[in-house]
Order: structure tokens, then sequence, then C-alpha cells
């Protein structure tokens, strides 16, 4: 479908960034940039279901740098 195809495309574009940051040494050599991608895909989407459920259960404008520090910090080298 047309939205498998947007979400393949959006998948290898971000993956593509992970693959630069592990060839510069930036990310750790053992990531795959295809599963990184998914990652940062399913963690956004889970925020936004979780703040759709209840939006007064935390402000994604406050906590998304420490959201963003918390996945970051797996991935780097």
């Amino acid at each position: 479908t047309k939205r498998q195809e947007q979400t393949e495309q959006l998948v290898q574009s971000i993956a593509g960034l992970f693959q630069i940051g592990v060839e510069s040494g930036e990310l750790r050599e053992n990531i795959d940039p295809v599963i990184a991608a998914r990652a940062v895909l399913a963690y956004q989407s889970g925020l936004n279901l979780l703040w759709i459920s209840n939006r007064d259960s935390f402000s994604i404008k406050e906590d998304s740098s420490q959201f963003a520090e918390l996945f970051v910090k797996g991935i780097v080298s």
C-alpha cells in the first residue's frame, strides 16, 4: 500500500542518517541502522499514543529533551 511504501521510505531515510553516525564513529559500530530507525519510529509512536490516551499524564513539550536523551544514550559510542 501507499502507506507502507511511505513508511519504508521514512525508515530508509532515518537509517541513512544512522549509517552516517556509525561510519563517523559517533554511534556504536554494532548498531543496525534499519533497526535503529524502526526503534526511533516505534519510540515516537509509543509516546504519541501514551500522550493521546491521557494528555494530562505528561507534557511532550516539557519532557521531550529527556525522552530524546534516554533514547540517544543507548546508541552513542
